[in-house]
């Protein structure tokens, strides 16, 4: 494991770190401490992130896979697929591990996934950038003034993501399909559509990811926590000789009677 943390450019002085942690990973989620290491190295990468808060972020995994309909080997490689965007418009760890829960924990898959909510940022930054009637739209999915959505967004892109999807579910509750609502602002994908579709079903899981995300990247302690309560006790060792409650099988009795000529 320091071998592989040496090949991921991981810093001498941090190797050792590094290493307890990816070891819990591997006891704790249902991916080994190499596919741990290579994929939470290359999402840390992306996003910036220190070595020394591996467990951080490891801790963030972990609680959303336990709180979740999905795995962290899921939430890994969706979070790897959104994490330039996410790093461009300024989320946090917790931030994009959280998106990619609500987005494997609704079945979709991380290629198109990835693809459909980056691309879905860039547009709404577009529509934020050049401001007129691309701005507009989306601030009426949202039901904010113009100024008020660009203002969210450039303050926490998160947060207006987080409103858009919200908004898009109470349309269709309202009888706009998100397909028209998405229609309307250009987006016509079918992957973007369905990725969007389905998130719009379950628009407080989002927020409830993005939350805890954040939160147990900051507490830092479920992966020790999970790693401790899963690693098995070493198992007792029998006694070396025979107690006061222990016979002789009866083979035994029999072969250390003398012989009878």
């Amino acid at each position: 494991m320091a071998a592989a943390a040496a090949q991921l450019g991981v810093n001498v002085n941090d190797v050792e770190e590094f290493t307890r942690v990816m070891i819990d990973m591997g006891v704790s989620t249902n991916m080994t401490a190499e596919q741990a290491a290579t994929s939470m190295q290359r999402f840390a990468n992306v996003m910036g992130t220190p070595t020394e808060e591996m467990r951080n972020l490891g801790s963030a995994v972990v609680d959303l896979g336990n709180n979740s309909a999905t795995t962290e080997s899921e939430i890994m490689d969706m979070a790897q697929r959104i994490a330039g965007a996410g790093t461009a418009f300024n989320m946090s760890e917790g931030d994009v591990l959280g998106l990619a829960t609500a987005l494997t924990s609704v079945g979709v898959a991380s290629a198109a996934g990835g693809t459909a909510v980056s691309r879905m940022m860039y547009d709404i930054n577009d529509a934020v950038t050049s401001g007129g009637e691309s701005l507009e739209g989306f601030a009426d999915v949202v039901s904010m003034a113009a100024d008020e959505f660009s203002n969210l967004w450039q303050e926490d892109s998160a947060a207006a993501l987080e409103a858009f999807v919200v908004g898009l579910g109470e349309a269709a509750e309202q009888g706009t399909s998100v397909q028209e609502s998405l229609s309307e602002l250009g987006v016509t994908e079918q992957r973007t559509i369905m990725a969007f579709t389905n998130l719009a079903s379950i628009n407080d899981m989002l927020s409830d990811s993005m939350e805890r995300g954040n939160e147990a990247f900051g507490d830092a302690t479920a992966l020790g926590e999970e790693a401790t309560s899963t690693t098995p006790s070493p198992p007792r060792c029998a006694p070396s000789g025979p107690t006061s409650r222990t016979r002789p099988s009866p083979s035994v009795r029999r072969s250390s009677q003398p012989l009878r000529v």
